[in-house]
């Protein structure tokens, strides 16, 4: 297993940061609860990004991985996001290369959805569940060995949202994509993005020697 809960995976410098136009990242304390968080932020530049991800060794898509995190969205409204595994940056277009995500995007409306892509294909599934400005926790299942591959969106508490199309289960990411978490704003106000940690559980792809 992958488990991102050390003390220093909460500092930004342990992530690759990508910033487009007026984007920034810093590290941040929580002023109700004291905890620690990454700070992902647009600031005033309609359609700015701030993205990190974390490398380390290939995912198996062929495999059972479970991903779990904590983010909170300080404004809701005018935001678009990924959290998960192999997700495609902000600032780029949805491919189709192999992913699953949690999505927030209010151009489509304020709901999570999961997405996935399988090599070919990509789409997105809406969990009828509305995001908003609240802690919430994030846990996706990749089961691709069931009779019908599937991946699992659960929002805290809420209803399972079970997802069939496009699910990857061959290859891996790319060694510098293993967990990614990214926001987008469209509007000229900032879309700040916190992420208080992640756990992934997952089958290495790469050869040991």
């Amino acid at each position: 297993d992958l488990i991102l809960t050390k003390t220093d995976e909460l500092k930004k410098a342990q992530w690759i940061e990508t910033v487009t136009s007026t984007g920034t990242i810093e590290d941040a304390t929580d002023g109700t609860t004291g905890e620690r968080s990454i700070r992902l932020r647009t600031n005033g530049t309609s359609g700015a990004t701030a993205t990190i991800s974390y490398p380390h060794l290939k995912l198996d898509f062929s495999k059972t991985a479970i991903f779990e995190t904590k983010l909170r969205i300080e404004t809701m409204s005018s935001i678009a996001l990924h959290s998960g595994v192999g997700a495609d940056d902000a600032s780029a277009a949805d491919s189709n290369t192999r992913k699953f995500c949690a999505d927030v995007c209010t151009a489509t409306n304020n709901n999570w959805h999961l997405r996935t892509a399988s090599g070919s294909a990509n789409s997105m599934s809406d969990s009828g569940i509305a995001a908003t400005t609240s802690r919430v926790a994030i846990r996706i299942e990749h089961l691709p060995t069931l009779g019908t591959p599937e991946t699992d969106l659960y929002v805290d508490s809420g209803t399972v949202l079970q997802k069939t199309s496009n699910i990857p289960t061959s290859s891996a990411t790319a060694d510098n994509n293993l967990i990614k978490h990214t926001v987008k704003n469209s509007t000229a106000a900032d879309r700040p993005l916190h992420t208080y940690g992640s756990r992934l559980r997952y089958t290495v792809s790469d050869n040991w020697i």
